[in-house]
């Protein structure tokens, strides 16, 4: 796990290089590397800027050392003909397999890491090495020969890549702090400031929150020519699309020793490692799994997990997650947060975390990486993706009820809710369900009625400015239209892809990024690998959704006598829920502060004194909307960003 980045300009400034260098410096504390590419196109390769020349091109690394712990791993890296470099933050599982293979067509490695493995196997393929590869990347390869750079994004986007793009400058970084220091003016992208605050999006396209800012997309590479440093050219395609037909004919014993099969295998790769692991724990069904199945494989093996605990709070899982670090005989750490901790910490949060994000749980997995980095442990294995693979969220039931009716399944449909409903912790929620589905379907039915109407004000939230939002698009309602609903006798099925790629899952695996990043430490996710979850998606809908609302049903049924039963016989779902309000409420006078002193253009400041001002003091009635609006203020205010 590592910090890259790289510029392609006339002139290459040498401090801003070491600017750039110092900013990804979290990403990778153990060792940095340099390349440039001269003008007259010869190739310096250092550790050190004192000797930089004037360049075109410059790729930059900063290295987290996990696999290969030696100087044959540093990086730029290059082949044995100097003719490819690489830069490459992320893991490649399966590069045993895959340097075997190419071992057989007659390459030699000169080292042990994974990242020669990736550059040869590009050599060999091209982009067509990608669908090779089990892991989470974000590489750039220089080809000299062609003044080509090639770049590619993993699969589901666990790794991130950001890029500026004009025709006289190219340069792409893990983070966008790097970038923004290449930008005469930063400028906030009013459509992208909009969706995070009206709906909670941040990471669903490839525009970011900052003008001229981008992210490559999950599955996606780009090929960057500069023949002519005046002409800067790109391709973008995107390589990988998941590939989900229902497996119709498949017994639920055949698939549910096929997960227990594809998660075994998913585990012993994530594992792979020269330094010691260890895993964030919960308390829920993914974390306990993972945990379960490391200790099953490998008993002996000393394992430390990571949980966060809130003391008097009724959504603790510090009795679960006790469960499991005694059964299992696990050596667990526990962070306790008071409610006071989060202002202390919130400045460094927002930083570490580059765009806004969608609630205050944000800061409990924050401790918890803390945490972890504090006892010296460089990797860690966590859960991110199971829910949305899986159809953890409530929501994914409620979907069901209506694809069932849509399927003239009544006496299925009104069975599956009436089981529902018996569930004590889903009794009030499918209630509220039903009255949002109706909602949400008188929404749509509105912007149908009214697509010729991209600008209707009315449709804008009151605690925002309709006025500064009025030529803003919805684009986003509009995806959910043509495309969510082409689909409506799989409802589910489109929902799981739709959170996996747009919605839930591309937000999750930032925060677990930057995170995880702030404290060097590189974060691991096993459920996220194309043949797992394409597998999972093929299923009958009734396999994951049992036929009395139990969700993750047939991972559950897969792990059993792994995972302790207690765990598996769960209902709830909790995860890192801090206690979000209480924060709030302890926050009470920096947050008002912060609203009567602030005077942006995006605001419906009356609205937003009458309705979440007066409420700081009630904890029953207080909108979490209020987090987006304070978390906007302030990032505005760190990053010294510029409104049109």
């Amino acid at each position: 796990m590592c910090g890259i980045a790289g510029i392609i300009s006339q002139n290459i400034n040498k401090d801003k290089v070491k600017e750039i260098a110092n900013l990804l410096s979290h990403r990778g504390p153990d060792d940095k590397g340099f390349l440039f590419l001269l003008h007259n196109n010869s190739i310096i390769k250092t550790k050190n800027l004192d000797n930089f020349d004037n360049s075109k091109l410059a790729l930059i690394h900063r290295r987290l050392s996990i696999i290969d712990l030696t100087e044959s791993g540093w990086q730029p890296m290059s082949d044995e003909t100097n003719s490819f470099f690489i830069v490459f933050n992320g893991e490649i599982y399966n590069y045993l397999e895959i340097k075997k293979e190419l071992e057989t067509k007659g390459y030699i490695f000169f080292s042990k890491s994974d990242t020669e493995v990736l550059l040869k196997c590009y050599i060999e393929y091209k982009e067509n090495c990608l669908n090779k590869l089990i892991g989470m990347f974000a590489f750039a390869i220089l080809d000299i020969k062609n003044n080509e750079l090639f770049l590619a994004r993993d699969f589901f986007g666990i790794k991130p890549l950001y890029y500026i793009y004009k025709p006289n400058l190219f340069s792409f970084s893990s983070e966008i702090r790097p970038l923004l220091t290449l930008l005469n003016t930063k400028k906030i992208n009013k459509q992208q400031i909009y969706e995070y605050l009206a709906n909670n999006l941040t990471d669903y396209h490839y525009n970011t929150l900052i003008k001229d800012i981008n992210q490559l997309e999950s599955g996606s590479f780009l090929k960057v020519n500069f023949t002519d440093l005046n002409n800067i050219k790109i391709i973008k395609q995107k390589y990988y699309t998941p590939k989900i037909e229902e497996l119709k004919d498949i017994t639920f014993q055949e698939a549910k020793n096929k997960i227990r099969e594809l998660f075994f295998k998913n585990i012993e790769l994530h594992l792979r490692s020269d330094v010691p692991i260890g895993t964030c724990l919960s308390g829920g069904i993914d974390s306990s799994s993972i945990v379960s199945t490391i200790k099953y494989l490998y008993p002996d093996v000393e394992l430390h997990t990571f949980s966060f605990v809130v003391d008097n709070f009724e959504l603790s899982e510090e009795k679960y997650i006790d469960i499991v670090v005694k059964e299992k005989n696990l050596i667990g750490h526990k962070v306790r947060v008071k409610d006071e901790d989060l202002i202390n910490d919130i400045d460094d949060l927002i930083i570490s975390q580059e765009i806004p994000f969608g609630s205050t749980s944000i800061y409990a997995q924050y401790r918890v990486f803390k945490l972890i980095k504090e006892n010296n442990i460089k990797v860690v294995l966590d859960g991110q993706g199971a829910d949305e693979i899986l159809a953890g969220y409530d929501g994914y039931s409620y979907l069901y009820i209506i694809e069932l009716i849509k399927k003239n399944k009544l006496f299925q449909a009104f069975n599956f809710a009436y089981n529902l409903s018996k569930n004590p912790t889903k009794k009030n929620m499918f209630k509220l369900a039903l009255k949002l589905i109706k909602r949400k379907l008188l929404f749509f039915l509105y912007l149908k009625n009214n697509k010729n109407n991209k600008n209707n004000l009315n449709l804008i939230p009151p605690y925002l400015n309709k006025e500064y939002f009025k030529d803003i698009s919805f684009d986003y309602l509009n995806y959910f239209i043509h495309h969510r609903n082409d689909n409506i006798y799989d409802l589910v099925r489109s929902e799981l892809k739709n959170t996996l790629f747009i919605t839930s899952l591309p937000n999750l695996l930032r925060y677990e990024d930057r995170n995880s990043m702030r404290f060097s430490i590189e974060s691991r996710v096993p459920f996220l690998t194309p043949e797992f979850t394409e597998f999972i998606l093929s299923l009958p809908i009734n396999y994951i959704i049992s036929s009395n609302g139990v969700t993750k049903y047939i991972f559950r049924e897969a792990l059993k006598g792994i995972t302790p039963d207690k765990i598996l016989e769960r209902k709830d779902k909790i995860g890192f829920t801090p206690p979000e309000k209480r924060w709030l409420f302890h926050m009470k006078n920096y947050i008002t502060n912060l609203l009567q002193t602030s005077n942006l253009p995006f605001f419906n400041y009356s609205y937003i004194k009458e309705h979440y001002i007066k409420n700081l003091e009630n904890l029953d009635t207080l909108d979490f909307t209020l987090w987006r609006i304070i978390n906007t203020i302030k990032w505005i205010e760190l990053f010294n960003l510029q409104i049109d």
